[in-house]
């Protein structure tokens, strides 16, 4: 779930150390920096000031000064919907199946999958190589058209490749590979959207609990396409309208998401000038356009015994997920024989479980009696990790036709693997400070990694799809897990590590910042400004060195 970057409006914001810390204390505040360039400062500026003027303003709705909650609300559904147009397919593959028939057609009709094995681990994985691709032109994107407008433009681009995505199977794999790219480059939207709102839109001392919520669309999207989807391949209708059902929710969400969202609170007819100063209170305007960033000790990073501890445990644990997030259908149907509906549901169960150990398994981490930081994480890794790892050992040695001792391995899996946010997520948090994000980068690039690779994995070992074949997989699975583990407990940390603790190195022009709560004065605004631009011209500056001060959500810049 955590990417490279998030971009906030006008310009970059990266909270994937909000994300994981979030995780672990919901009501946690986060850094309070938000990045705007002077274009998007002043058009923010103005609106605030309108927002506080005292002549008549038409009377609008304020929903109980709580429209941010709405508006978490709405993006949360539209990630939701985003994540489920990707994953459809994970589901509605085990009953696309064409009509054979054998012999004479009165006597049977035998159903043969419209896609070879191999096929269906290509489809599978084509999202991967989309998300690549839909990475590349975002920034860009944003920076010209806001959040905004590049959300419904993606959302629209993920409506369309579920509406026309029966047509191309009808023409063939080639066309179908190529809309399952598509389905991929709308799924990248979401990374953007999620840090944006989170730096718009939250409170402050309440921003861990939002970027809780909005995480949950990974958990909500199965939860809701999985049983949809086993219940129309069921039906008269056939699997077909899975995707057209997805797509009329998507272009309906969509339309009221651009209706309703902006780009910034100050803008938002239905937010009052309460809420605005609720949302403002804390938060920091750092002016950025074309300023540098922090050099990234890469060669320290990465020589680190613990953060290639850290990193290698993670690495197995989005392995040991995306497994059966993308084959989970696929083996309830074929391996354990559940019918359709039944697998829609058993693939869904696990993902509730997640979501629940999510907001458990945080507060219990950090007050576990009696242990000192380190301890607990340690003691968290290794009671979900090995527990996964025997599940996937369960799996492996269950008995012939063991079928509900296979749907609890099953559903441990991925319901255990999504706590490593909890220990193995903390540990990188707490070790790599303000360069959380190059390492949670790497995490993302791996899991578009493992997403492509699963495929030429699973077509070598598993090239019939028996259960013997599937049993040397999660062998291997196991050990993987138990030796990672084994890894991360002797190697792990929880303070800063020595190349993050060293002093920021940010030059003092990309550094200018005013007070989110001060933006209805327009003369301080554009004294900033100026200020920034003497600055750049002769690195010298009439502000405070106090109002300097580096960021932790400093990023490596893409072009």
């Amino acid at each position: 779930m955590q990417n490279v970057m998030f971009f906030a409006t006008g310009s970059c914001v990266s909270l994937v150390q909000v994300t994981s810390a979030a995780m672990l204390n919901p009501d946690a505040p986060t850094d309070n920096v938000v990045y705007m360039d002077e274009k998007t400062l002043r058009r923010t500026s103005i609106a605030t000031v309108e927002k506080f003027t005292t002549f008549p303003k038409e009377e609008r709705f304020v929903f109980w000064h709580k429209t941010r909650l709405l508006i978490l609300a709405l993006v949360t559904i539209g990630l939701t919907i985003c994540v489920s147009n990707a994953m459809i397919f994970n589901f509605t593959v085990i009953c696309m199946n064409k009509d054979a028939v054998g012999g004479n057609s009165s006597f049977f009709v035998e159903a043969v999958p419209m896609f070879s094995d191999a096929e269906r681990s290509w489809l599978l994985s084509m999202v991967a190589v989309g998300t690549i691709l839909g990475t590349l032109p975002i920034t860009y994107i944003v920076s010209k058209i806001g959040i905004r407008q590049m959300f419904t433009l993606y959302g629209l681009i993920s409506a369309f490749s579920v509406l026309i995505f029966p047509l191309a199977v009808s023409f063939g794999y080639w066309p179908t590979l190529f809309i399952r790219m598509v389905q991929g480059v709308a799924l990248t939207a979401s990374w953007s959207v999620f840090g944006a709102v989170i730096a718009e839109w939250a409170e402050l001392n309440r921003s861990g609990t939002a970027v809780a919520y909005l995480s949950c669309h990974l958990q909500l999207a199965p939860m809701f396409t999985m049983p949809v989807s086993a219940a129309l391949c069921e039906s008269s209708a056939g699997w077909s309208w899975a995707y057209y059902l997805h797509g009329i929710f998507t272009i309906l969400i969509f339309a009221v998401f651009y209706w309703f969202y902006r780009d910034s609170p100050a803008l938002h007819p239905n937010v009052s000038d309460k809420e605005l100063k609720i949302i403002q209170e804390g938060k920091v305007i750092r002016i950025h356009e074309a300023g540098q960033f922090e050099p990234v000790p890469y060669k320290a990073i990465f020589t680190d015994k613990c953060t290639l501890g850290i990193m290698g445990t993670a690495l197995s644990n989005i392995i040991a997920f995306r497994l059966f997030f993308q084959y989970g259908p696929i083996y309830l149907n074929e391996i354990l024989h559940f019918d359709v509906q039944g697998t829609g549901f058993a693939a869904a169960l696990p993902f509730l479980l997640s979501l629940l150990g999510k907001f458990v398994g945080g507060p219990i981490s950090d007050t576990l009696p009696g242990l000192t930081d380190k301890q607990r994480v340690i003691a968290f890794a290794s009671f979900s990790q090995f527990l996964l790892a025997a599940a996937y050992f369960g799996l492996a040695f269950m008995p012939e036709g063991a079928v509900g001792l296979g749907q609890f391995c099953y559903t441990a899996v991925i319901a255990l693997s999504g706590l490593d946010t909890v220990s193995v997520l903390k540990s990188l948090q707490l070790t790599s400070g303000r360069f959380v994000h190059v390492l949670m980068s790497v995490n993302s690039l791996n899991e578009s990694l493992t997403l492509f690779g699963l495929a030429a994995a699973v077509s070598i070992f598993v090239p019939t799809n028996t259960s013997e074949e599937w049993s040397r997989v999660f062998i291997f699975m196991g050990a993987m897990m138990t030796i990672f583990t084994i890894i991360f407990d002797f190697t792990t940390e929880v303070s800063l590590r020595p190349w993050a603790a060293q002093t920021s190195k940010i030059s003092p022009e990309a550094k200018f910042e005013i007070p989110a709560e001060r933006l209805a004065n327009l003369q301080q605004v554009e004294r900033v400004i100026n200020d920034r631009r003497i600055s750049i011209q002769s690195h010298q500056s009439s502000l405070p060195m106090g109002s300097r001060q580096p960021s932790i959500l400093s990023l490596t810049r893409i072009r």
